[in-house]
């Protein structure tokens, strides 16, 4: 689903298997790269975000929803200036 995707940039899977020759880099890679995109999406918020962030199954999508909800909400956030 890659565009531009190949097996030099990106982990290719079918099914249960890792089509890499050299496999993945961690065992975790996946969690990584979740994580990873997740404090990138955070980051889009324009500010530093000091708080808890946990997920099941989420995604750039959900992530934003959840910032959109979070700056729509009254008294959900405060902005501190000084930072």
């Amino acid at each position: 689903m890659a565009k531009g995707g190949s097996l030099e940039n990106a982990i290719v899977v079918d099914g249960d298997t890792i089509l890499n020759q050299d496999g993945l880099r961690f065992n975790n890679e996946f969690a990584r790269h979740k994580l990873l995109d997740c404090i990138g999406d955070m980051y889009l918020a324009g500010c530093y975000i000091k708080g808890k962030v946990s997920g099941y199954c989420s995604g750039h999508k959900l992530n934003n929803m959840l910032l959109r909800r979070l700056f729509e909400s009254n008294g959900a956030y405060e902005v501190n200036a000084g930072h």
